[in-house]
């Protein structure tokens, strides 16, 4: 349980994938940036939206390494599971 108060946490980014919500907290924690993942959704077959919070104080940190990052979302996948997409054409 984070000891700030969940309104003081405010939204950094907000994702349909799981797995690069959760790669993107780690990110930001290895930054020494306090981050969980949320999900709102109770809805059964609702598109589910991952959303990574962080303290309000550390909002435009969390913003400006995330900006600067410049990470895809194939590469953050990749990063969460350890796994190529095996749908990628590039080939």
């Amino acid at each position: 349980m984070h000891s700030t108060s969940e309104s003081a946490w405010k939204s950094v980014a907000s994702l349909l994938d799981m797995r690069v919500a959760y790669t993107m907290a780690a990110l930001l924690e290895a930054e020494a940036i306090p981050a969980h993942v949320t999900s709102e959704s109770t809805l059964i077959g609702e598109a589910l939206l991952w959303e990574v919070r962080v303290p309000i104080d550390q909002l435009e940190a969390a913003r400006g390494l995330l900006n600067n990052s410049n990470f895809t979302d194939p590469e953050l996948v990749f990063l969460s599971t350890g796994a190529l997409d095996s749908t990628d054409d590039s080939e």
